[in-house]
């Protein structure tokens, strides 16, 4: 009758509709498990193929220093920013304003600039003529001891910033902008002797293929490959706690254009390629060196702020 078949539709569920419903959920988390897993095994492969490619880039523009001046080597890294806009938008997700845009162009113009009126003579030089260059260089041994004095002053400026934010959870005056800038200024400074002595060791290798002197039996090219090595990962290390320190679509093109103007800088001091500039080019060189920080006060887009974590529980 209706009652008994009322009472019958709400007896709990039957053993084997049970197993059914645990058989469900059970393949239901395997899909999960294995989505996850192919997920994993893409990034991974993604990983790799950028590896490679990023290796090989470098390989190849360690190798071009070879053939022109150091200061004009490194102004080329400035066709990047133009792919840090695509990928900011479409990898990273981040919205690209036109104040950024304009600020890449500044960017990119100033380098433009740099390239027209830098040195482009390409010089052969062996190990002595380098290791006098660290002797007798002057202007270089006054190059140092500015570069060591900044980068005194903005790590100081760093730790009492990023301290005040994750410690103290305080924003500082200007915060957004002062943090991110003290450090890349501070990774720069140690990270472009790694190019100082990729040209260098481009130059010795150069030297012995060229029959002019055997630098794999000297042994200040082994000190400038050890040096380099040592050089090459801090810059890496620091590159990669950037990206999980600071927005990428701001803290990547201030890292890059601050290693670039270090770069342009020490190599031109260390081996004399501002002394034949005339009086047009040190005008051109330095209007394009403004442009270029100019342009990286405008990557920071207006009311960006910071994490600030929050008081524990």
């Amino acid at each position: 009758d209706k009652s008994s078949r009322t009472a019958f539709s709400e007896e709990p569920s039957s053993p084997a509709s049970l197993s059914s419903a645990e058989d469900i959920e059970a393949r239901m988390k395997v899909e999960e498990r294995v989505d996850e897993k192919n997920k994993t095994m893409s990034s991974k492969s993604y990983r790799v193929i950028g590896t490679v490619v990023f290796v090989v880039a470098n390989l190849l523009s360690f190798v071009s220093f070879a053939f022109a001046a150091q200061s004009l080597i490194a102004s080329l890294d400035s066709v990047q920013f133009v792919s840090n806009v695509v990928f900011a938008k479409y990898v990273h997700k981040e919205t690209i304003t036109y104040r950024m845009l304009f600020a890449t162009l500044s960017i990119v113009a100033g380098n433009i600039l740099v390239v027209i009126f830098s040195d482009r003579a390409a010089h052969n030089y062996t190990s002595d003529y380098l290791i006098d260059l660290y002797v007798t260089n002057t202007a270089y041994h006054a190059y140092l001891c500015l570069a060591f004095l900044m980068l005194v002053i903005v790590t100081w400026v760093y730790r009492k910033y990023y301290h005040s934010r994750m410690v103290l959870r305080q924003l500082l005056w200007k915060h957004s902008f002062v943090e991110p800038l003290a450090y890349s200024i501070s990774s720069s400074i140690i990270g472009t002797q790694a190019v100082l002595n990729s040209k260098t060791l481009a130059l010795l290798i150069s030297a012995t293929l060229k029959g002019e002197k055997n630098e794999f039996g000297f042994w200040y090219l082994y000190v400038i490959l050890g040096t380099w090595l040592i050089l090459v990962g801090f810059w890496l290390k620091r590159l990669d706690q950037a990206l999980s320190l600071f927005p990428p679509v701001f803290i990547i093109p201030c890292m890059e254009v601050f290693f670039m103007l270090f770069a342009i800088t020490c190599g031109g001091i260390y081996f004399k390629e501002f002394e034949s500039f005339g009086f047009m080019q040190y005008i051109g060189f330095c209007a394009g060196v403004l442009l270029i920080l100019t342009g990286v006060y405008g990557l920071a887009p207006p009311g960006m702020k910071l994490f600030v974590p929050k008081d524990p529980c």
